[in-house]
């Protein structure tokens, strides 16, 4: 824990800190940290929010309201950290229901529905089945859309061509060389029309620059995709977790 008067780590102290040694007033240091947090979220620092807030727990059980603002930080973050907060929500509250879509955005966007309907699924009969069936009958219509094959290649050019363009604009190397490609264009075309010269040498060289781009931009792409992969959040702990859900 620390004291929320200096911050400093009271280690195994109760009632004064060690270093200040102000009195430790438990549910004062729990406000006080919750307001820090609610402080940082204001000013836009994440990473120093979700420290105090977590500080504000170390004094006292959280509820619902901290477990929510703790939840959607991780997921701002994207942090796997996000779906146990969600599910702490729902310990309080099951028929919270932004805790429920937010859960099923998380699990949508990692490719983890069926974990997630198989945990409603176990959870038939200690709530009321029509609440279970309503999130179920919205985790089958995200997978049944997802599969549609014509959306499904849609996206991907869409996003292969979005990441192409990003990537020339993110890239000063590929900005150079494009520079390039438009100045043989324009000499291409000069020396065919002024000239007299043969434009295909120039083309040619612009051609060859033209393909070294997308090379480049194509390789970024795999790499990109490769990322992606090592990101993918794994949460089957969370779901298995009995420490983590207590209706289980």
């Amino acid at each position: 824990m620390n004291c929320p008067h200096c911050g400093a780590d009271t280690g195994n102290a109760i009632t004064l800190c060690p270093l200040c040694g102000k009195t430790l007033d438990r549910d004062m240091a729990f406000k006080s940290f919750v307001e820090k947090g609610d402080l940082a979220v204001e000013t836009g620092d994440i990473d120093k929010a979700i420290i105090n807030y977590n500080k504000a727990l170390t004094y006292k059980e959280g509820n619902e309201q901290i477990y929510l603002k703790l939840g959607n930080l991780y997921f701002k973050k994207k942090d796997k950290n996000a779906a146990n907060m969600y599910f702490k929500v729902l310990q309080y509250n099951f028929y919270n229901d932004y805790a429920h879509n937010m859960l099923i955005t998380l699990y949508s966007n990692f490719g983890k529905l069926d974990d997630l309907k198989n945990w409603y699924e176990k959870n038939r009969g200690k709530y009321e089945d029509g609440f279970i069936d309503k999130y179920i009958k919205i985790i089958e219509g995200i997978k049944h859309f997802s599969t549609r094959t014509d959306v499904g290649i849609k996206e991907t050019k869409d996003d292969f061509l979005k990441d192409m363009f990003e990537s020339m604009k993110k890239y000063t190397v590929l900005n150079i060389v494009i520079g390039f490609i438009i100045l043989f264009l324009i000499g291409g075309l000069f020396a065919g029309t002024f000239l007299h010269l043969n434009p295909m040498i120039v083309f040619s060289f612009m051609l060859f620059f033209l393909f070294v781009v997308l090379i480049i931009v194509f390789l970024q792409r795999i790499m990109h995709i490769n990322k992606k992969k090592k990101e993918k959040m794994d949460f089957t702990d969370i779901i298995k977790g009995d420490k983590n859900l207590k209706n289980n």
